[in-house]
C-alpha cells in the first residue's frame, strides 16, 4: 500500500514485486508473438489498472478495515481502466474472452481468502494460470498466433512461476521442509532435461538455469534476507523475459 502525508495507507496496491512480474511477463509474452499496435499499448495499461482494483477489492475481503483506501483506490484505478480499455473493447471485444477465466480463478481463489489460506501453494497457482490469461489476450489484439504458439508461451509462462514459487517458499514458510527442498529440486532438474524432448530448443534449459541455482541455495538453507530474495527474483524475471524475446520474437 502507498502512504499518505500522514502515514497512513492511501492506496492499496499489490506489495509483492512477483505480482507485477506475474501481470507484466504474459502480457509481454503475448506481444512477443505478434505484431504491435496502439491496442496493445492501451489494454495493457488498462488491463493492469484493472488487476489492481481486483486485488483491492480482495484486501477488503481479508481486511475491512481498510474500506476507504480500497474505495479510493477502485474509483483512480477503475476509472483509468475504463478509460484505456474503451477503444480496444470497441475494434476487438473477442480478443477479451480469457478475461472469463481469469474471472473463474479470481473466484476459486476466494475460497483460499475467505479460510485465510492465501498462502497455500493452490492458491499462488490459481494466481499464476489466471494471469497467463492475458497471454492470449495480447496477442489477439496485435492479430492473434497458432495455437501452437500461443500453448507454448502460456505453457513457459506458468512453469517459470511455478518455480518461483518453489524458490520463495523455501526460502521463508518451508524453509524448514526438506521434503518441500527436494521436489522444488526435481522440479527446477526437470525444466533443465526438457531440451531432451523432441523440438525442445537448448535455449529452454538455459533460461530456467538461474532459477535452478536459485533453488540450490534455498535447500542448502542459506539465509537470504528480504531484500536480496527481491533482487534475485527481479534478474531472474528480467533474464526470463529476454529468453522469451529471442524465443518468440526473434
Amino acid at each position: 500500500m502507498t502512504k499518505g502525508k500522514r502515514g497512513e495507507a492511501s492506496l492499496v496496491l499489490p506489495r509483492e514485486h512477483g505480482v507485477w512480474a506475474m501481470f507484466v511477463v504474459p502480457y509481454l509474452f503475448g506481444v512477443f508473438l505478434v505484431e504491435k499496435n496502439v491496442l496493445q499499448l492501451l489494454a495493457g495499461p488498462g488491463l493492469l489498472c484493472g488487476f489492481i482494483a481486483v486485488n483491492a477489492v480482495l484486501v477488503y475481503m481479508r481486511q475491512p478495515r481498510f474500506a476507504r483506501q480500497v474505495l479510493r483506490t477502485l474509483l483512480i484505478f477503475g476509472g483509468v481502466a475504463a478509460v484505456c480499455l474503451v477503444y480496444p473493447l470497441i475494434h476487438n471485444a473477442l480478443a477479451f474472452w480469457p478475461l472469463i477465466v481469469m474471472g473463474v480463478f479470481a473466484t476459486a481463489s476466494i475460497w483460499f481468502i475467505r479460510r485465510k489460506r492465501e498462502r497455500h501453494f493452490v492458491n499462488d497457482l490459481l494466481g499464476i494460470v489466471g494471469l497467463t490469461m492475458l497471454l492470449p489476450i495480447a496477442a489477439a489484439l496485435g492479430g492473434g498466433a497458432s495455437r501452437t504458439e500461443l500453448l507454448t508461451a502460456m505453457a513457459l509462462n506458468v512453469v517459470y512461476f511455478t518455480g518461483s514459487i518453489f524458490f520463495v517458499k523455501a526460502v521463508f514458510r518451508e524453509k524448514n521442509n526438506h521434503s518441500f527442498h527436494f521436489v522444488g529440486i526435481m522440479y527446477h532438474l526437470l525444466l533443465l532435461c526438457l531440451p531432451f524432448l523432441p523440438q525442445v530448443p537448448a535455449l529452454i534449459s538455459v533460461i530456467f538455469l538461474p532459477g535452478a541455482v536459485k533453488m540450490a541455495i534455498a535447500a542448502r538453507g542459506i539465509k537470504l534476507p528480504v531484500k536480496t530474495v527481491g533482487i534475485m527474483e527481479i534478474v531472474n524475471v528480467l533474464w526470463f523475459l529476454g529468453g522469451g524475446y529471442v524465443l518468440f520474437a526473434t
